[in-house]
C-alpha cells in the first residue's frame, strides 16, 4: 500500500464514480480500478459493491475512508514539513536541565539567541543528573544545565556560571521564616523534606544524608525532584535546604534563608570541547547573563 493507491481510493470513494475519479486525478479509469484491486487484495476485502448502477462502499470500504483520510492529513503534513525549505534550514538546539525549575532562567537567554540567529529551534527537555552524560553521548542533549557533578573522561566537559549557596526554605508560618540565618543542628528539630539521591548530583546527595541520617523515617518526607521538595514545603509540611539558584521566584509565602557553615555549590552548563558555534554562543550568552548577576 502507498499513498497514491490511498488517494485513488479516496477520490473514488468521494465521487462514487470511477471515471470521475480518475478524470480528476488526470489518470485513465482502468488506472483507478487497478489501484483499488490492489488495496482490495492487500487487505483481503472488497471496498466497494460494484453494480450496473454504479459503485457504493462497503462497510470494510467505510472503514477505511475514516482510516485514509486521517492518514493522509499526516502525510501531507509531513511531506509539508520535510520539504519546506526553511524546516531544511533550520538549526534543532537540544537544551536541558537538571530541573524543570531551572528553565526560568532560559527566556533572556534565548530571546537573545533567537536573535542573533533565527533559524534556531530549540527543544528544551528535563534529565537527572546522572542521565547528563548519556543523554549528551545519545545526541538527546547538546547542552545540559546544572550543579557540576563528577564526569568520566572524555569530550563532555562543565563552564561554571556562577556559585549558589544553599539555603533553607520554609513556609512563612514556620518558626525558621523569621530567623536571618540558621545552621545544620537548627534543623534536627523540624521535619525534613528532601529530593531523592538519584536526581541529586553527588554533593546534594551527600549533605542530604549527613542531615537525614540519624532521623526516623516519619520525620522525612522524599520527593522526586527539588519541583515536589518546594510544593511540600510551601504545604507546611516541613523544611528544606536547596541550592538558591533552584529556587523559584515570586512565590507567596515561600522563605529562604542563608545556612551557615556550608559550602557554594557550582552552577553551569555541560557541553562538548568542540562544540558547534550555535552551542558556543549560547554558551557566551549564558557567561554574560549570569556573570552579571554574580
Amino acid at each position: 500500500m502507498d499513498s497514491f493507491q490511498l488517494e485513488c481510493f479516496l477520490k473514488a470513494a468521494d465521487h462514487l464514480n470511477f471515471a470521475r475519479a480518475a478524470e480528476e486525478m488526470n489518470i485513465t479509469q482502468p488506472a483507478i480500478s487497478y489501484q483499488i484491486r490492489g488495496l482490495e487484495n492487500e487487505f483481503r476485502t472488497k471496498l466497494f459493491n460494484r453494480s450496473r448502477h454504479g459503485v457504493s462502499l462497503t462497510h470494510d470500504g467505510e472503514v477505511l475512508l475514516q482510516e485514509a483520510s486521517v492518514l493522509m492529513i499526516h502525510l501531507k503534513n509531513l511531506r509539508n514539513k520535510l520539504s519546506c525549505s526553511s524546516a531544511q534550514e533550520m538549526m534543532p538546539f537540544a537544551i536541558a536541565c537538571t530541573s524543570e525549575i531551572l528553565m526560568r532562567l532560559l527566556p533572556d537567554s534565548l530571546y537573545a539567541l533567537a536573535s542573533a540567529e533565527p533559524k534556531v529551534h530549540p527543544i528544551l527537555k528535563q534529565v537527572t543528573t546522572p542521565q547528563i552524560v548519556s543523554a549528551m553521548n545519545e545526541n538527546k542533549a547538546d547542552v545540559v544545565l546544572g550543579l557540576k557533578d563528577k564526569l568520566p573522561k572524555g569530550d563532555i566537559v562543565f563552564t561554571e556560571l556562577l556559585k549558589t549557596p544553599l539555603v533553607c526554605v520554609c513556609d512563612g508560618t514556620h518558626p525558621l521564616s523569621e530567623c536571618d540565618f540558621t545552621e545544620l543542628p537548627r534543623l534536627a528539630d523540624y521535619t525534613l523534606i528532601l529530593y531523592r539521591p538519584t536526581f541529586c548530583d553527588s554533593g546534594m546527595a551527600a549533605l542530604q544524608f549527613e542531615i537525614s541520617r540519624e532521623r526516623a523515617a516519619n520525620e522525612i518526607f522524599y520527593c522526586d525532584d527539588i519541583t515536589g521538595a518546594v510544593t511540600l514545603t510551601l504545604s507546611g509540611f516541613g523544611v528544606t535546604v536547596i541550592p538558591e539558584i533552584f529556587v523559584p521566584d515570586g512565590i507567596t509565602g515561600l522563605k529562604i534563608i542563608p545556612v551557615r557553615g556550608l559550602y557554594d555549590l557550582s552552577f553551569g552548563v555541560y557541553h562538548r570541547k568542540s562544540c558547534p558555534p550555535l552551542h558556543r554562543q549560547f554558551i557566551s550568552i549564558l557567561k554574560e547573563k549570569f556573570g552579571k548577576k554574580a
